[in-house]
């Protein structure tokens, strides 16, 4: 059996499992990994989210402005995480559109984040057109879409493009009903 003599390596290297970790090195790890977990995911539930992030700091409905009259899309759910805000839609009980917005810079590796959190098992390909340090854009094979500018990610699945397209229907026919005059 080798030891950790035997290798040679740093003693700062060495764990002894029966040992209690640092305080300092759990904190470290903490901040370290704890980025990882942060976006919220397309098709969670209104509970999950909330599991998630604990409570939101605002509720309410996403409006849809239409044919000169406003309607509830969905409930939009905002949350704060350190310098992160999570904004969900919620309709029929699933999360269909997140907005993502930080302070300060987008890495790529929290850009790649948040398409793996939303990715549902599906590959996300980039499209973007011209210049990539002012707008990118993704496209999943299902037609879900992402979009990074700047300071904000946007995820939509297609059951919000769907729900927006029944409520424009909706709207339309309402103005279009004979006037009872």
């Amino acid at each position: 059996m080798l030891t950790h003599e035997s290798r040679q390596l740093p003693s700062w290297l060495i764990f002894d499992v029966r040992q209690e970790m640092h305080p300092t090195l759990l904190v470290i790890l903490f901040l370290t990994f704890a980025p990882l977990s942060l976006p919220a995911r397309l098709g969670e539930t209104d509970e999950e989210l909330r599991k998630r992030f604990g409570s939101p700091k605002a509720t309410g409905p996403e409006k849809l402005y239409l044919q000169g009259k406003a309607y509830d899309l969905g409930l939009v759910l905002t949350f704060q995480q350190q310098d992160w805000t999570i904004q969900s839609t919620v309709i029929d009980g699933r999360s269909v559109r997140e907005f993502y917005t930080k302070r300060g810079e987008w890495t790529e590796s929290q850009i790649a984040t948040v398409l793996t959190s939303n990715a549902q098992g599906l590959k996300w390909t980039e499209a973007t057109k011209g210049d990539r340090r002012l707008l990118r854009r993704w496209r999943r094979e299902d037609g879900a879409t992402a979009e990074w500018t700047l300071n904000r990610m946007t995820v939509i699945h297609p059951a919000h493009s769907r729900a927006v397209i029944v409520l424009e229907a909706k709207a339309k026919a309402e103005v279009s009903r004979p006037a009872r005059i």
